[in-house]
């Protein structure tokens, strides 16, 4: 193995050979790693297509979306739970949260692998009642239909953030990973098209100087934040046909 202490007490011809050598190493060092993150932030974007047509076969086999059929238990028996039909993948329901349901119908109609607990009612658990994300550790996705805060219509999507430790939603995506999703997939802006960037503080993740909890006028204004290195974002990627923008 190159050793960089060899480099001492040599010739002027020998010592910039050893320069060289060196920066050679580095600079494979940091290609090798961008290829490395860019291959993870492709398996996400070959997850929200996975998810998508899943998600689609579903409706069109069943009539319902996962998590939200009202005869599940018609079709599964007690491996697993009904939703309430009313056309939404919903979060708080009278049963267990659909969007853990979903995952659980689609996997048992065979339409995506991984065995999932259908139940979550202390919060998301990667792995038993949410797949794992192949972006970092503590990072997955959960169904659910949401405006984002009337920002938008209505609509059933995928949510790509993280958890804290208790086991709820947190911020954990990059600026600059999530850019790279959406020029890939949509159309490089965070608060317009098909696919969503977001931060519920402010001036985190996007330039916008309102709370994505409120009314944003001049979506196609804001822009990513590519100065901020920390993991401030979270993606909501729409499962439905429509678009969001103004």
């Amino acid at each position: 193995m190159f050793n960089g202490k060899k480099c001492s007490g040599l010739t002027l011809a020998e010592l910039i050979t050893c320069i060289v050598v060196i920066g050679v190493l580095i600079s494979a060092f940091y290609s090798g790693s961008s290829l490395y993150s860019r291959a993870k932030l492709n398996a996400v974007i070959e997850d929200f297509h996975r998810y998508d047509f899943a998600v689609s076969t579903f409706r069109q086999k069943y009539d319902y979306y996962p998590g939200d059929m009202p005869e599940a238990t018609q079709v599964w028996r007690e491996k697993t739970s009904n939703g309430d039909g009313n056309s939404k993948i919903g979060y708080n329901t009278i049963n267990e949260p659909e969007s853990y349901l979903a995952f659980q119908h689609l996997s048992l109609a065979g339409y995506i692998d991984g065995r999932f607990s259908g139940s979550g009612t202390r919060g998301t658990k990667i792995g038993v009642n949410t797949p794992k994300s192949p972006y970092r550790n503590l990072t997955t996705y959960w169904f659910y239909t949401d405006n984002l805060w009337g920002n938008y219509p209505e609509s059933i999507g995928m949510f790509f953030s993280g958890i804290e430790s208790e086991g709820y939603s947190d911020h954990r995506i990059k600026a600059v990973d999530a850019y790279f999703i959406d020029k890939k997939i949509d159309d490089y802006r965070p608060y317009t098209g098909k696919l969503i960037t977001f931060s519920t503080k402010d001036g985190e993740c996007v330039t916008s100087n309102k709370n994505f909890t409120n009314k944003i006028d001049n979506l196609d204004d804001v822009k990513y934040k590519f100065d901020d290195e920390d993991d401030r974002c979270s993606v909501f990627y729409s499962l439905k046909r429509n678009t969001f923008d103004n």
